[in-house]
């Protein structure tokens, strides 16, 4: 993930990917509230439940804040589960960067 970011143009000699993901997420959480959905999200949503297709969620947020956010925008209820199972985190994404 770090090369994207490199080839993307980001100098990590003048601060560490570290700092910059912890600055980010820190900024999305602050302005979550601020984010709308794309027109007909819920319609859409709902239509696919309808038909009876299973819905996930990929994140990479901790399980609480990810629910508490989807909760605040009213798409908790269209997901099968009420638990968020998160593949990739923050940590391993950095470590698999440091191994390779």
């Amino acid at each position: 993930m770090i090369k994207y970011y490199i080839k993307l143009g980001f100098d990590f000699s003048r601060e560490s990917f570290e700092n910059l993901t912890v600055e980010f997420i820190g900024e999305y959480y602050d302005r979550f509230n601020e984010c709308k959905l794309f027109y007909e999200t819920e319609k859409v949503l709902q239509e696919i439940k309808d038909l009876g297709i299973s819905q996930s969620i990929l994140s990479a947020s901790k399980e609480d804040i990810l629910v508490e956010k989807l909760n605040i925008i009213k798409l908790k209820l269209f997901f099968a589960k009420s638990s968020v199972c998160i593949i990739i985190t923050l940590k391993a994404k950095l470590k698999e960067e440091k191994n390779g």
